[in-house]
């Protein structure tokens, strides 16, 4: 499931660029979507 999840933040990348990559290479996904609130919309 994390490849999936991967897949999605790569497509948003250019938004989260600012955003801890660190989040993401320590695995923990969730994490990362707290730390950007972009990612807080509708999931298309």
């Amino acid at each position: 499931g994390s490849s999936i999840i991967n897949i999605k933040a790569k497509m948003q990348a250019p938004r989260l660029h600012y955003v801890h990559p660190i989040c993401f290479e320590a695995g923990k996904p969730m994490e990362f979507i707290a730390c950007g609130r972009n990612l807080v919309q509708p999931r298309l």
